[in-house]
């Protein structure tokens, strides 16, 4: 599902919303000696894109959709947790930390079968065949 709503706010052209750490012209914060110093990205492999007034309005207008798109596509118990979030990619983040366990046990479970996968002598030779094959395909859908 998240790689489904990556794919289309790269074609909306709004993946920025979640992707990027937007940094206003005059976002700074102050030393303890008071001089002002450029805010520093909480994460290093984020693009920083400095925003001025036509582009903060478009921010806000993206992440409005992407907001919306996230939400939409959410379950009603996720929706009642999410639904005060304004940031995007605040939601973004949260569900990636809840649910990107997922893809570790489905990658268990596809490992799993295919490793509990033996032929018998009650199945047809071909049959067999076929199962094996289908899990292999499962392994490599995967990406392992």
């Amino acid at each position: 599902m998240s790689q489904e709503l990556l794919l289309c706010f790269e074609q909306l052209e709004i993946d920025c919303v979640i992707t990027s750490e937007h940094l206003d012209k005059g976002n700074t914060s102050h030393n303890t000696d008071g001089k002002k110093s450029p805010s520093i990205p909480t994460a290093p492999k984020m693009l920083v894109i400095p925003l001025d007034k036509a582009a903060k309005k478009k921010l806000e207008k993206d992440n409005k959709l992407a907001r919306s798109y996230l939400l939409n596509n959410m379950s009603n118990s996720l929706l009642v947790l999410f639904m005060n979030f304004k940031s995007a990619k605040i939601i973004w983040t949260k569900l990636e930390a809840k649910c990107g366990s997922d893809d570790a046990r489905k990658k268990k479970y596809v490992v799993g079968k295919w490793l509990q996968f033996q032929i018998v002598d009650d199945k047809s030779i071909m049959e067999q065949v076929y199962t094996y094959e289908n899990l292999c395909a499962e392994v490599l859908n995967e990406g392992m």
